[in-house]
C-alpha cells in the first residue's frame, strides 16, 4: 500500500506551514469546482431561462434542487467575490460563498477588513460581520392558504407551467395590497429531487437493459469469449457497477450507449409510472 509522501521536518515551524499550504491547495481545488459548477448553471439559465422546462431537466439530471442550484447561481453572478477572488480562492464551502453574497455592502466591507487576507474563510467570521438582528414579533399570520394536491403533482396534472401561472397570479395579488406577504414550501423541490432519484435509477436500468443486449451481440462474433476487449468478465461486471458505463460498452465496441434518449426514454419511463400510481389518488377540490 503506497502512502503520501510527508515534508521532511526541518523544523516543527516550516513542517506546519507545509501541511497548511497543502489543505489550502485541495481546499482552493474544492472551492474552483464548486465555483466552475456554478458558472455552468449561470450559463444554462441565462441560455433556457430559470423556470423553463430544459433547466428543470437539468436539476433533475444532476440532482440539484432548485433552491441549490438558485444559489449556485447567485455566487457565480456575485461581482464581489469575483473582485476578492484571490481572498475567497480556499473558502471552506459553497454555502459561506452563498452567505457572503447575502451581505450589505457594510457587512461586507466589515468582513474584509478583519480578514488576513491569507486565511480560510469561515462562517464564524461571515456571522461575525453581520449587524445583529433585532428581534421582533413577526405579525404576518395566516388568513388564506393556497394547497395543491400533491398526487397531481408527482402525476404531472399540475407541472411547471401552472405553477408559472399560480406564481404570476400570486404576485398580482402580492403586488397589488399592501401588507401581504406570500411564503413558499419546499413541496415542488423535495419533489423534484425524488423525481431525480427515480430518474437516474430508471437510467441506469435502460443503461443494463442495452448493455445486456450489445455484451451478446459481441459474444456471437468474439474470438476469444473469455475477454471483452482488454477486460475479463468480471472487470467489465465492475465497471458496470461502479457506473463506468461509456468505459465499459467502449470496451466491447458497441454504439449502445446514446445517453440522449436513454435519459429521454428513462424520463418517459418514470413519468409513465407516476401517472398510473398517482392521478387515480387525485381528489378535486369541490
Amino acid at each position: 500500500m503506497t502512502t503520501a509522501q510527508l515534508p521532511v521536518m526541518t523544523s516543527n515551524k516550516t513542517a506546519v506551514s507545509i501541511y497548511v499550504a497543502q489543505i489550502k491547495k485541495h481546499i482552493g481545488d474544492a472551492t474552483r469546482s464548486w465555483r466552475q459548477i456554478a458558472d455552468i448553471f449561470a450559463a444554462a439559465a441565462d441560455e433556457f431561462g430559470f423556470t423553463s422546462y430544459m433547466m428543470k431537466s437539468l436539476m433533475t439530471q444532476t440532482g440539484f434542487s432548485k433552491s441549490k442550484t438558485s444559489k449556485l447561481i447567485s455566487i457565480s453572478k456575485s461581482k464581489r467575490l469575483r473582485d476578492h477572488d484571490k481572498t475567497f480562492s480556499a473558502t471552506e464551502a459553497w454555502t459561506v460563498l452563498y452567505e457572503v453574497t447575502k451581505l450589505t455592502d457594510d457587512e461586507f466591507e466589515k468582513l474584509i477588513g478583519r480578514l488576513d487576507g491569507d486565511g480560510i474563510v469561515t462562517q464564524s467570521q461571515v456571522n461575525s460581520a453581520k449587524a445583529k438582528a433585532i428581534t421582533e414579533v413577526d405579525p404576518y399570520k395566516t388568513v388564506f392558504s393556497i394547497q395543491i394536491d400533491i398526487n397531481a403533482i408527482k402525476g404531472g396534472n399540475f407541472c411547471g407551467s401552472d405553477y408559472d401561472e399560480l406564481r404570476d397570479l400570486i404576485e398580482k395579488i402580492q403586488n397589488r395590497l399592501n401588507y401581504i406577504r406570500v411564503v413558499e414550501s419546499s413541496e415542488l423541490d423535495n419533489d423534484t429531487a425524488q423525481f431525480g432519484v427515480e430518474l437516474e435509477r430508471e437510467f441506469n436500468r435502460a443503461v443494463r437493459k442495452e448493455f445486456v443486449k450489445a455484451k451478446a451481440e459481441y459474444l456471437t462474433y468474439a474470438k476469444d469469449k473469455t475477454l471483452f476487449g482488454p477486460y475479463t468478465k468480471d472487470e467489465l461486471n465492475d465497471l458496470m457497477k461502479s457506473k463506468n458505463f461509456e468505459e465499459a460498452f467502449s470496451a466491447i465496441g458497441s454504439d449502445r450507449l446514446d445517453q440522449s434518449r436513454l435519459w429521454e426514454k428513462a424520463e418517459q419511463e418514470v413519468s409513465e409510472k407516476r401517472r398510473k400510481k398517482f392521478i387515480p389518488q387525485m381528489r378535486p377540490n369541490d
